[in-house]
């Protein structure tokens, strides 16, 4: 059981990683309403929707490494029962998922 305390704690970085990877180096090419991020600014112009995903997808990728690297340091060196780890860690996940939309929308405004 442990073991998927685990899964569930780095589940969160490891989905950063790997979409953020995705959107940096192969952001979509053209503006749609299902893949991508969609946003009323992101969606007003080509500019924008390109510049949107290459950098939400970078900022996904490097948030989600220090992500990894804090849940697996605090999971081994803290001694927490799992059950409230996994849902401090899913907290934290969320914060460092959302945080990059403001940094992105802020950056888009500026466009």
């Amino acid at each position: 059981m442990n073991d998927l305390y685990w899964l569930f704690d780095i589940i969160i970085p490891l989905m950063m990683i790997i979409l953020g990877y995705l959107f940096y180096r192969h952001p979509p090419k053209t503006i749609n309403y299902i893949l991508g991020y969609r946003t009323r600014r992101s969606m007003s112009s080509q500019e924008k929707w390109n510049f949107a995903n290459k950098r939400m997808g970078q900022l996904w990728f490097k948030w989600g490494w220090v992500l990894l690297i804090l849940v697996l340091l605090t999971r081994l060196l803290l001694p927490i029962e799992s059950e409230t780890f996994v849902q401090i860690n899913m907290y934290i996940g969320l914060i460092f998922m959302l945080a990059p939309i403001i940094i992105v929308e802020k950056e888009l405004k500026k466009m």
